[in-house]
């Protein structure tokens, strides 16, 4: 079974893979994803997907929350982006997800938020300061007012 985190990994950080196979392995050839309101098919998201990698220097995902039942999949992240050209964009997201037999994401429905970054995250350059205030991409501790659920 797929998870945001995995398919996360494989679509926008390893780049030894392409964003179509990394679809392949997380993304089933019906999908649909609705964020925010507007409905997107599987080549428009592998469309939107590749551009985000190209355009992204650095990304930050940090699971907050995370639930599977049969298939059923919701899941809670922070994503911190920071583009080629300076800009740096934190978002909330809440995810609610149908997976299909083979475990891949069938249909997707977000709702994002736009966080400051200046409140939420520390600047990604301040490895003192993420030290500091206990930081981690890896961890809760990056969004201080929730906990991680296992």
């Amino acid at each position: 079974m797929t998870t945001f985190r995995k398919a996360t990994a494989d679509l926008l950080e390893n780049h030894d893979i392409s964003v179509e196979e990394a679809a392949d392995r997380h993304i089933a050839p019906d999908f649909r994803q609705r964020m925010n309101g507007i409905w997107i098919d599987r080549r428009e998201f592998i469309d939107r997907i590749t551009e985000l990698r190209s355009n992204t220097q650095e990304i930050n995902i940090v699971v907050l929350d995370e639930m599977t039942v049969g298939d059923q999949y919701c899941e809670r992240h922070i994503g911190d982006l920071l583009s080629f050209d300076g800009r740096r964009e934190v978002l909330e997201v809440y995810v609610f997800a149908v997976l299909d037999s083979d475990g891949r994401f069938k249909r997707v429905e977000e709702v994002t938020l736009t966080l400051n970054p200046d409140v939420v995250m520390p600047p990604m350059d301040a490895a003192d300061d993420r030290e500091a205030n206990s930081y981690s991409p890896a961890s809760p501790m990056a969004y201080p007012h929730t906990a991680l659920m296992s």
